[in-house]
């Protein structure tokens, strides 16, 4: 079992790949996304790397995409086939 600082600040660094954003901690960042997930739908959180093949099939520019550009208008997620690849 780990304490909630640890693992909002891993999940951060796993997310992110920093322990802040825009100014909030891991602890407000994450207690933000229980409190009001429907707001962070469209935040750029995730960090994608240099994986341009990924990139493109978000349909994202940055380095950074959000939790609805993994996903389609009609909801199906858009890696849907390359993972069950792997599966």
């Amino acid at each position: 079992m780990k304490p909630v600082h640890t693992l909002s600040r891993e999940l951060m660094r796993k997310l992110y790949r920093k322990e802040t954003m825009n100014g909030l901690n891991a602890d407000q960042v994450i207690l933000s996304m229980f409190a009001n997930s429907s707001s962070w739908n469209g935040v750029k959180i995730v960090k994608l790397g240099k994986h341009k093949d990924i990139l493109k099939q978000l349909g994202v520019t940055t380095n950074y995409a959000s939790y609805k550009d993994f996903f389609n208008k009609k909801g199906v997620y858009k890696l849907r086939d390359e993972v069950r690849q792997f599966v």
